[in-house]
């Protein structure tokens, strides 16, 4: 399966530093730079607020332990992970301060070894871009940085079970001891949180790191005197309906499902997928498929009122408002093409090994 992070914030990584308390140049050459450690420049607090899944603010509470000056780079690499690697994202609107006064960011390059500090596991990339700047800081002086920007989550339906909100905290480790209080929180976007609660779709929330709370729309994240061993990781995955699940969910959809038996003639697409807020949903699991193929035939004969007696079309064409049963009703009242439609999902039936 692919997998779409829709956007990633890689958080206050730090990379070479000009002159900073002990910590070693390492720039590579040019603009490209690779991570270090920094032991004299520690996070006092972090707290980072995620609106309606793309409008990013961050606060964040830096000090110089030192007894010597330090000049700090700071580098904020805003990635898109696709199947077979990564790729840039470039937000909107990238905004940075330091005490309330707006700097000047520039692009950087981070090395391939940046890959192995953000993720858990090997990456395969050569290098990423990022946004950089300097914060000077004077022997054991604190400084605040807030940086804005907006991405897009993209709660396209049809791609939900492939998509994921990906937030790299692990980055803090390369700070100086441990967080004292650090605040994380994500609002959903108001797609994903409808089709969430909907219920015809099967879809849930798998989050990571545990020891959040959520309410309604919103995940929150509070840690003190912390130090993170994991990312942030918010995906919205399909689960498989059970047999219950799966007929409460067709009884729903048939509700309101617009007839097209008698218009044209059905294909596979018709049984592997249901349209839903004018979109094609696909049917990924076979019990679904298999219900739907079977509802989607005995659809035929609901709309002539044909009376049901199996439990399942039983209760599905019941609780349709469009559907009149009729002790008179004979097959001879069906035309040409609903025959026609009925035979093609009968077949479809048995090469499924399901007739």
């Amino acid at each position: 399966m692919k997998i779409l992070t829709l956007f990633a914030s890689i958080y206050c990584l730090l990379i070479t530093s000009a002159l900073a308390g002990g910590v070693t140049i390492e720039r590579i050459e040019g603009s490209s730079f690779k991570p270090v450690q920094n032991n004299t420049v520690r996070i006092v607090s972090v707290e980072v607020t995620i609106k309606d899944g793309s409008k990013v603010t961050e606060h964040i509470a830096y000090e110089n332990i030192s007894d010597k000056p330090s000049i700090v780079k700071i580098a904020y690499p805003l990635l898109k992970f696709e199947e077979g690697g990564f790729e840039g994202n470039d937000p909107q609107e990238f905004k940075a301060w330091i005490n309330n006064k707006l700097v000047q960011v520039s692009p950087c390059v981070l090395d391939s070894s940046a890959i192995n500090i953000l993720f858990e596991d090997n990456k395969s990339t050569p290098s990423i871009e990022a946004y950089c700047w300097d914060i000077e800081l004077k022997a054991k002086e604190g400084k605040n940085i807030k940086v804005e920007y907006s991405v897009a989550w993209d709660s396209d339906i049809r791609r939900l079970p492939e998509q994921s909100l990906f937030y790299i905290m692990r980055t803090v480790a390369l700070w100086n001891g441990n967080i004292s209080k650090a605040d994380y929180s994500i609002q959903l976007p108001k797609d994903v949180v409808r089709t969430l609660k909907d219920t015809y779709l099967t879809y849930r929330l798998d989050i990571k790191p545990s020891g959040y709370k959520i309410k309604d729309s919103q995940i929150e994240w509070h840690f003190t005197n912390w130090k993170p061993t994991e990312n942030i990781n918010v995906t919205v995955v399909e689960e498989v309906p059970t047999p219950d699940k799966a007929l409460e969910m067709t009884i729903e959809y048939y509700k309101a499902k617009q007839y097209e038996g008698n218009k044209r003639a059905y294909t596979d697409h018709d049984i592997r997928y249901k349209l839903l807020f004018g979109d094609d949903i696909p049917l990924k699991h076979q019990n679904m498929e298999r219900l739907n193929a079977k509802a989607l035939r005995n659809e035929i004969f609901a709309r002539h009122g044909r009376i049901f007696t199996t439990p399942e079309m039983k209760r599905i064409f019941e609780s349709a408002p469009w559907y009149k049963p009729r002790p008179d009703f004979k097959e001879s009242e069906l035309s040409d093409i609903e025959k026609k439609n009925i035979e093609f999902i009968f077949e479809f039936e048995k090469k499924k090994g399901w007739k």
